[in-house]
């Protein structure tokens, strides 16, 4: 089920590369136009999305470099409960095994509000996507748990430069803190019409070393990504 990789390097090069903001114009959805969270995180039943996971795991006090990969299935299912404010779906989430089958690892919840998606993992619900979509938007992702406040921001809405058909991502920061012996960081990108297209998230120890790029100074953490392999449909 996993691939055991040497190549780490490149992937972090490749993540220090995604987490920059882009260069090209940006080219943003016309402001008469009212957006909503769906529009950018779809929420039916029957929706099903693929996703590479690469998870890299970094000790290098003890020589430890190991990057797994694994297929990562969500699948929305029936609609559990509804009232006048949300509707509640099923989110089946699957692992695909060494024998090319798919295995239900998890069930988690979506519910669509008219002003934002909130996402439900392991009972904690946390609000994913937020009103009004444009750059800047900030909210309280766990204003419906009892966690401490913790603020996401959409930081960009532009053309997506993987998709022939140019269409608009959105990405949403969660956490970005970074010093001389540490970076974490964690943002999330949504594809207009399509929904969730990937997940980065950093949480890593570094040595001193201002002269050098982070993905050269990590002493020990963890790098998680996730990205969607099933963009055309």
């Amino acid at each position: 089920m996993y691939k055991k990789h040497s190549y780490f390097l490149s992937l972090l090069s490749l993540l220090a590369l995604l987490i920059l903001p882009f260069s090209c114009q940006k080219e943003l959805e016309s402001p008469e136009v009212k957006l909503k969270p769906i529009t950018y995180y779809p929420v039916e039943t029957g929706i099903e999305n693929v996703y590479q996971i690469t998870r890299i795991h970094i000790d290098a006090e003890v020589n430890v470099f190991d990057t797994v990969e694994w297929l990562l299935k969500e699948t929305i299912g029936e609609v559990l409960d509804s009232t006048s404010e949300y509707k509640r779906y099923q989110l089946n989430r699957f692992i695909n095994t060494a024998t090319g089958q798919w295995e239900k690892i998890q069930e988690w919840q979506l519910l669509k509000y008219d002003n934002c998606i909130n996402r439900v993992e392991d009972n904690i619900e946390i609000i994913t996507l937020s009103n009004p979509i444009k750059e800047g938007t900030q909210w309280d992702r766990n204003l419906y748990n009892t966690s401490e406040p913790a603020f996401s921001t959409i930081k960009e809405i532009e053309p997506l430069k993987e998709d022939s058909l140019g269409r608009n991502s959105l990405r949403v920061v969660w956490e970005e803190d970074e010093n001389l012996i540490k970076k974490v960081f964690k943002e999330e990108r949504y594809i207009n019409h399509l929904g969730l297209y990937e997940i980065t998230s950093i949480d890593v120890e570094l040595n001193i070393d201002p002269d050098v790029d982070w993905t050269e100074k990590i002493q020990k953490g963890d790098i998680f990504y996730q990205k969607r392999i099933n963009i055309l449909n």
